[in-house]
């Protein structure tokens, strides 16, 4: 399938399409320059779609469609125009208000129309938003022109407000005196680039050698020594002693700069001359989307240092397992399923495998390339490929709470789906696009879909529907594939889309140059609807790198503005210095962020291709200041101490180091440890030295150091790297260690530098196992099967499995994959497993997470036997699972047709069944069933009513959609008022036919004739936020037989499991059963509820009748409840069960007896043993005197069991 837009739109248009299936394309198209004001409405957008055979076209009206009225536009530019000292870049703001807006196209815009500007809504609602235009100038431009661009009567109208002529920005910081030092003997191929840096600030380095790219951020205090204001540094190159056929130099860059600054060709290295080759690529399945990658290269000159196959496979010269760099197999295990289902696959890279030797060639396969010409097999699916959408289809999907509002509070919701040939064990993945949100989930097995959970911030701007897509395997479904039950609508009375801003800085300086003083910044930060979070603002002196962090907290109880103060104390002994704010974090509740000065941030924007490539998107919490922020920023001060020391501190004596590392072993902890003494002034607390370790081939790692101990103007510090990356220096002989930061209280800042004995040999022996994962994780499954990962397991077939009792049992392994994973079974499910440890090639004792190893003992399900015979027992809940169709809590029912729908009262929500029905003795019978919904209590913390509220007029509306005939519905709306205002909603739904529907994240059946009561709640007006609502209800059965007499009812309540209680209000063989869930949707939330059964039994032998109070937790915004009713047919009369009430031997025609079957069972009883009395005494005078005194004592012993 193809889409064109041909060139017949006037060019008003540009289209891109996504292809779903073989059946839906969706198109995204956005006015182009040309439709800018145009004279006539635009045109449709015409589409021509090829198949084969044939094509059709297809006319799409314009998406610019408002009502011929303009809307009313005001707005202020915040501009940097400050040129007093070289900034990096400059930005301009311009908020623009839109008020009347009816569908017209807003859009302010620039001269420039270049992707580093970028507008967003920032605050708003339907009819009046406010948008803000920023633009980040990084180059030279002559005129900013500000423009407003608006639709009217379906056509667009630009005009140009405003224009500024801003100077050229220049980067402050300079890198000078870049030299390099050849590599000698003494440093053994390690290049040493010194330099001095100007106005410093964190930067990123770019290096390159042949086919070996990395950019680097250098931070302090990376290689840093400042002196007096001065700072220097080095940047150490470990490089292999080889080069590429193309004899690539060393390239070392800034990305902010095209021009490298430093060029260095390795001539003295041997040149490989031939790329590296494969033998062969194996991917062995070990588990569902778990694999390993098993590839034997060969490079017969500098030896394979790396693979990287679809960007997200990366083996390195460390996965050896066997032979050598030169000639020898690698190997790695990978977990594909989230990768699966985040859209990475084949097709994402331009080149799908790199293969590089030390070097710097490179074996490159394009994507485009044939596979089949090379061993590698073709395991990974292409994107969104048309025949796996086909055969994997949405067979449901849809959110726990569709409707939202979002009005100054966030929702937690949960989004299910279900597929055809579908695999339990993926990952799936939503992102909704338009918000900047992702979410992963997986199977849910009590639902039997895929499950989601996800967080919506507040105060979102309304969207009906919010567009998202879903991730499955390689497939993307966009919500436009889906169904309308399928959609989410989200609603705010006002957006705010904006972190917090910071409206004043007061910038005050209480130092007065003799005596210990302060400096002082107060910052008014706002946020007025979603509130401000917390922050983090950066302090920095031009004389000292280090510095101040500083963590911002909301004020208790929360404000929509509040001021924040930082302090930093200034001692006597002093330097002349500028403390500046040079960076600000801030967070609100709706988790935007506001940052100024992101100068990293903005170094791998431009990484990404510069000022052309994608849009930095990070306002500045700055917006309304831009014109003073540099000068409010920073406070200069006046020390009039005299400074006598200009000399950084140094090591006193050589580090403590370890003689070597093995980075192919289970220990690979290292410690440096070093003293430092300065010769005027104490050691600084505030400055902790950083170590850093440098390996082959720009891999570098570090560590801050701890204080161990302070004297007179010298300071102990250590280093501990827990555990060094695995192979870590490999394919290398040596690690090169250097320290740097350590300072005085003078702001001298010292580091080693480069001496020939800085460093640590490494030795990569494998002759120990690495054990680093175990699943699943505790508790164990049934058949007690692990799989350990790790690393050389080649030799492994025994591992001890140390129990909690102390007991330590050698356990052989069932099964080897390769070096990298490894199963063994037959653990103990009794006693909890503590640690794991390989036997042959001894591992690390790997210690398993505590988890409970006492299996809950099984619980009894209802009915005897358990579920009657008709279903399955769950004994971890005592909740028996019906087999069609069988259903209550023991499963000795069944669900009874009503012939017809019931007749809706159209004054109130009653609903009143009368239907016909035949008993097991073939009589026939009228059955009656009553639901009602009676009254709403509150209730106080003694559960005492202290306001109540009876229903008595309703307005009726029947809701049934005529286009789903099988479910009828009527909705009865009133409202109660107690200075507020409730409205009380029923939505009454009757099915006629079996369906299954979700309700708070529950599954729930509904049997055939099934009447579902969905109650919604607005917001009540508690009289104490302890307090609670009952909302009361009415059930009630009835039934009118010719044989009344011998009638019993029987009412039963219960639980069918954690979620849901029932009650079963029977008569005879015929039960009205009523399921009330456990969980409601409380202020848009799933919460746990409880329900209450009236004391009150309301019965007699041929009725059933009792009240039902559903118990509301306090809320502030809206209540959802949903029980539901039925009519079952038991196997077991209601005669059969205790407590039942039945009529009496001699009851009367009026049929009011209410005696219990115990009741009766003691009367009938009572009756016999009287009987027996009577005829007793009578037998008794008729024999003669002769009797003996055994025949008397017979009798009274049958007197005795009688009564008893």
């Amino acid at each position: 399938m193809q889409l064109d837009i041909p060139s017949n739109t006037n060019n008003y248009y540009k289209c891109n399409f996504e292809q779903y299936g073989y059946d839906i394309i969706k198109l995204k198209c956005w006015l182009l320059p040309a439709a800018i004001n145009t004279p006539s409405p635009l045109s449709a957008i015409i589409t021509k779609i090829f198949t084969n055979p044939g094509e059709a076209t297809n006319y799409l009206s314009t998406f610019v469609n408002d009502n011929g009225q303009s809307p009313i536009m005001s707005s202020q530019i915040f501009a940097d125009m400050y040129n007093s000292t070289p900034l990096f870049y400059r930005d301009f703001y311009w908020l623009t208000t839109y008020t009347n807006v009816n569908n017209n196209y807003v859009l302010p815009t620039s001269n420039l129309q270049q992707q580093s500007d970028y507008t967003t809504a920032i605050s708003g609602n339907a009819s009046n938003k406010t948008l803000l235009f920023y633009y980040k100038q990084f180059q030279s431009i002559t005129t900013l022109d500000f423009e407003s661009t608006y639709s009217i009567s379906q056509t667009v109208q630009r005009s140009i407000t405003d224009s500024l002529q801003p100077q050229t920005p220049q980067d402050p910081l300079s890198i000078i005196s870049v030299n390099g030092q050849d590599p000698t003997a003494v440093f053994t191929s390690v290049l040493v680039y010194g330099f001095q840096i100007q106005n410093f600030r964190s930067f990123l380095f770019h290096l390159k050698y042949g086919y070996h790219e990395k950019t680097i951020e250098y931070k302090y205090p990376y290689c840093a020594s400042v002196s007096n204001g001065q700072y220097s540094s080095q940047l150490f190159i470990y490089l292999p002693l080889w080069r590429s056929i193309n004899n690539d130099p060393l390239i070392i860059s800034r990305v902010t700069q095209a021009t490298p600054f430093a060029t260095y060709l390795y001539s003295t290295a041997t040149q490989d001359f031939n790329n590296p080759s494969i033998t062969s690529i194996q991917i062995n399945v070990v588990g569902y989307q778990q694999f390993i990658i098993r590839a034997s290269f060969v490079d017969s000159e500098s030896g394979v240092y790396s693979l990287i196959l679809n960007d997200f496979i990366q083996l390195y010269s460390w996965d050896l397992i066997d032979g050598s760099i030169s000639n020898g197999t690698f190997e790695k295990f990978i977990d594909f399923r989230d990768i699966s289902s985040g859209g990475i696959t084949k097709s994402t890279t331009s080149n799908s495998l790199v293969l590089t030797d030390l070097a710097g060639n490179a074996l490159i396969i394009p994507d485009s390339t044939d596979w089949y010409y090379y061993p590698i097999p073709d395991y990974f699916q292409n994107i969104n490929d048309p025949y796996e959408v086909s055969i994997r289809t949405v067979t449901e999907a849809f959110f726990t709470i569709p409707n939202i509002d979002l009005t100054l509070q966030s929702n937690d919701n949960t989004f299910f789906i279900n597929f055809t040939n579908i695999d339990q064990r993926e990952r799936i993945q939503i992102e909704f696009y338009s918000i900047g949100l992702t979410a992963k989930g997986q199977w849910d097995y009590q639902m039997d879909m895929f499950r989601i959970d996800f967080q919506l911030p507040m105060n979102l701007f309304s969207s009906s529907p919010l567009p998202y897509r879903v991730y499955y395997r390689s497939l993307i479904f966009d919500h436009i594939y889906l169904s309308p039950q399928s959609q989410l609508a989200i609603t705010s009375k006002d957006a705010d889309a904006i972190g917090p801003l910071i409206t004043v800085v007061t910038p005050i300086n209480n130092f007065d140059g003799t005596n210990p003083g302060q400096i002082q910044w107060i910052l008014t930060i706002s946020d007025t609807l979603n509130g401000f979070l917390n922050g983090t603002v950066h302090v920095q002196s031009n004389l000292d790198p280090n510095p101040y962090v500083f963590t911002l907290l909301p004020v208790s109880p929360p404000q929509p503005s509040q001021n924040i103060t930082l302090n930093i104390d200034i001692p006597t002994e002093c330097r002349q210095q500028t403390y500046t704010i040079t960076y600000v974090e801030l967070y609100d509740n709706a988790n935007h962020k506001t940052v100024y000065n992101d100068l990293l941030g903005i170094e791998y924007y431009f990484e990404d291709g510069g000022p052309s490539a994608s849009v930095y998107k990070v306002i500045s919490p700055f917006v309304m200041l831009q014109e003073d922020i540099h000068t409010l920023l920073s406070i200069p001060i006046l020390c009039l101490y005299t400074n006598n020391d200009n000399t950084p501190p140094n090591l006193n004596g050589p580090p403590i180091i370890p003689t070597s590392i093995n980075t192919g072993s289970p220990s690979r902890s290292l410690e440096i440890s070093f003293n430092v003494v300065d010769n005027l002034n104490q050691i600084s607390q505030s400055h902790l030295p950083y170590c850093y370790l440098h390996a082959i081939l720009f891999n570098t790692i570090s560590q801050v150091a701890t204080i161990q101990s302070i004297g007179n103007r010298t300071a102990s510090f250590l280093c501990q790297f827990e555990q060094l990356p695995y192979g870590f220096g490999f394919p290398g002989t040596f690690i090169r260690y250097q320290i740097s930061g350590f300072s005085d209280t003078m702001l001298n800042i010292g580091s080693n530098g480069l001496f020939e004995d800085d460093i640590i040999p490494v030795i990569f022996s494998k002759s120990s196992s690495i054990i680093e994962n175990v699943y699943p994780l505790p508790p164990l499954p049934s058949d007690s099967r692990l799989t350990i990962l790790g690393k050389n397991f080649g030799l492994v077939e025994n591992v001890n499995v140390l129990y909690e009792n102390g007991s330590e049992i050698p356990t052989p392994v069932q099964l080897v994959y390769g070096s990298t994973v490894m199963m063994f079974t037959k653990v103990s499910l009794v006693d909890r497993v503590v640690q794991i440890t390989a036997i042959e090639t001894p591992s690390n004792p790997y210690e398993l997470p505590i988890y409970n190893t006492q299996p809950k003992p099984p619980k009894l399900c209802p009915g005897t036997p358990e579920c009657s015979g008709h279903g399955n027992c769950q004994s971890q809940t005592g909740v028996c699972q019906c087999t069609s169709p069988w259903f209550g809590n023991d499963c000795n029912s069944q669900t009874v047709t009503i012939p017809k729908p019931p007749t809706a009262n159209p004054t109130q929500p009653v609903v009143d069944n009368d239907f016909n029905t035949t008993l097991p003795d073939g009589e026939i019978i009228t059955l009656k069933t009553l639901i009602s919904v009676v009254s709403l209590l509150e209730l106080d913390i003694d559960g005492k009513t202290v306001d109540s509220y009876f229903f008595s007029q309703w307005k009726y509306t029947n809701t049934t959609n005529h286009n789903q005939t099988s479910v009828l519905e009527y909705t009865y709306e009133t409202n109660l008022t107690n200075s507020l205002q409730t409205n009380v909603q029923v939505i009454v739904q009757y099915y006629q036919s079996e369906e299954t529907i979700f309700f708070a994240n529950q599954k729930l059946q509904m049997l055939p004739s099934t009447l579902k009561y969905k109650i919604i709640l607005s917001p009540y007006n508690f009289k104490h936020s302890v307090n609670t609502l009952r909302l009361v209800m009415n059930a009630t059965i009835q039934s009118t037989t010719s044989n009344p007499v011998n009638s019993c009812s029987y009412q039963e309540y219960g639980s069918n499991s954690d979620d849901s209680e029932f009650i079963k209000l029977q008569v005879d063989t015929h039960s009205l059963y009523g399921r009330f869930i456990r969980r409601g949707i409380i202020d848009q939330r799933v919460r746990p509820i409880s329900n209450t059964v009236g004391t009150s039994n309301q019965s007699t032998t041929t009725s059933s009748s009792n009240t039902i109070g559903i118990n509301i937790p306090w809320y502030h915004l809206s209540v959802i409840l949903d029980p539901d009713f039925s009519v079952l047919l038991d196997t077991n009369s209601a005669s059969t069960k205790e407590n039942s009430i039945c009529n009496s031997l001699e009851s009367s025609e009026n049929n009011t007896s209410k005696l219990t079957k115990v009741q009766i069972a003691g009367i009938i009883i009572g009756v016999i043993g009287f009987s027996i009395v009577v005829a007793s005494s009578v037998a008794y005078y008729l024999i003669t005197k002769h009797r003996t005194k055994n025949a008397i004592k017979s009798l009274h012993s049958k007197l005795k069991e009688i009564k008893d």
